[in-house]
């Protein structure tokens, strides 16, 4: 055994030379033009996803599991924070119907056809909002 076990990475890291200050711009330049690069493939992906046509089959399965699971939760303890400030400042307020509404609005303007679809689908009555 050598006496460089146990110094963590700096033992692991130790024989390995750096880059010249003009090797260093030129990773940075790289790794910038890729992250550029990744950014430009997930928004044309984004774009690609929003004007396919709708699966039937993704459709019918995500109805049915929608039907039976209708439950949705959400670990973020800021929005948590920031329902719970309104229940408890605001008189009557009801958190469940709140968070249904914004999200609701942000799912429709995101998608339009697919929460036309998929509401075509289930018939059900919304809660009566106070």
């Amino acid at each position: 055994m050598t006496k460089e076990l146990g110094k963590g990475a700096a033992s692991i890291f130790s024989g390995i030379s750096q880059p010249s200050e003009d090797e260093s711009h030129i990773l940075k330049d790289e790794i910038h033009h890729s992250s550029v690069e990744t950014q430009k493939q997930k928004d044309e992906n984004q774009q690609d996803d929003s004007q396919n046509t709708i699966d039937l089959k993704v459709l019918e399965q995500a109805i049915e599991e929608g039907m039976r699971y209708p439950k949705v939760t959400v670990y973020n303890p800021i929005v948590a924070g920031f329902m719970r400030y309104k229940e408890i400042k605001t008189p009557r307020f009801k958190l469940s119907p709140e968070i249904e509404t914004r999200l609701e609005k942000v799912l429709k303007r995101e998608d339009p056809e697919l929460w036309k679809a998929i509401e075509s689908k289930i018939q059900w009555k919304k809660r009566k909002r106070e």
